[in-house]
């Protein structure tokens, strides 16, 4: 008689990728003691039919397990997190706004200060307030002055950002090593991670950071006429036109197809309303480029191109 009987739990995709991994080493050590027990001839005709189920199982594991790890790998969970300067920070909020965030995890130890600098020294090479730099305590027990203190005697900047907090767990990101390193693009989108020694590849991490501006910069831009830009061959400058929507610190920051910044200016205090300028790009190569203007929380971006 049958009787009606609770649906199975759905399972998270880490739990997916977990029951998997578990799955596939479960008949790989079939394969190998069905093979240390079975050696009579008449037994090696059960082994190879023992064999052959445990190979299409395993194989089926793999697969399962390889669209697992492709799909947990591309998109970067979102976190609500408060900093060591107690202040939240919402990934996603920042991803939307056109940043690429750096997320560097650390226990903090010995091995972890050359990639970790190795990190941080690429993010500032861009020298672009789209590009930031999170150092995370990888289990949220190191508090924030012994992470600060270490850092500083590392030689890691200043210009970071620093979390002790279990709200950031770690294994969500690919993984764990120390140290780890992610880069997480606009679009939410993983384009590096790196664990342990790997995790310190500065011309991989220098590659990810380029594509993921780009990517960010290839996003819809600003259909709204208050913000424009153009170039002026005759005096060999951009012309901006933007609104500052709230009384504060405006950044215009000019970059080319790649994400690379080629001009920035950061005005400390702008009133509300509508204002022009002129930016000086030196001797610009033709093509596309964008403007990104940062006000407080606002960001708009505009595209102009250079033909002469």
């Amino acid at each position: 008689m049958l009787t009606n009987q609770a649906d199975p739990p759905t399972l998270t995709k880490p739990e997916q990728c977990k029951f998997l991994k578990e799955l596939a080493l479960v008949h790989s050590f079939s394969l190998i003691f069905d093979a240390q027990d079975l050696v009579s001839s008449q037994v090696n005709f059960r082994y190879r039919t023992f064999k052959s189920i445990h190979m299409k199982k395993l194989l089926l594991a793999f697969i399962g397990l390889t669209s697992c790890i492709a799909t947990q790998a591309q998109t970067a969970p979102d976190f609500t997190a408060t900093d060591c300067n107690g202040n939240s920070v919402n990934l996603y909020s920042q991803l939307n706004a056109g940043k690429v965030v750096v997320l560097n995890w650390v226990m903090p130890c010995g091995a972890c200060v050359g990639p970790s600098l190795t990190a941080y020294n690429v993010v500032q090479s861009f020298a672009s307030p789209d590009v930031v730099y999170y150092l995370i305590d990888d289990m949220s027990n190191t508090n924030c002055t012994q992470l600060g203190t270490w850092a500083d005697n590392s030689n890691i900047g200043s210009n970071r950002t620093e979390f002790s907090t279990s709200a950031i767990v770690e294994t969500n990101y690919g993984g764990t090593g120390m140290p780890h390193v992610a880069v997480v693009g606009p679009n939410h989108t993983f384009y590096f991670n790196g664990l342990n020694a790997a995790a310190g590849n500065a011309t991989a991490i220098q590659n990810a950071i380029s594509s993921a501006l780009a990517t960010g910069i290839n996003q819809p831009v600003a259909t709204s006429p208050a913000m424009k830009a153009s170039w002026s061959a005759g005096i060999k400058a951009v012309m901006i036109q933007y609104n500052v929507s709230e009384t504060g610190s405006v950044t215009l920051d000019i970059m080319n197809e790649l994400g690379q910044s080629v001009s920035k200016k950061e005005i400390t205090s702008q009133s509300k309303g509508n204002y022009s300028v002129s930016m000086d790009l030196g001797k610009p190569g033709k093509g596309l480029y964008f403007v990104r203007m940062t006000n407080g929380s606002h960001s708009e971006t505009v595209k102009f191109s250079i033909s002469n």
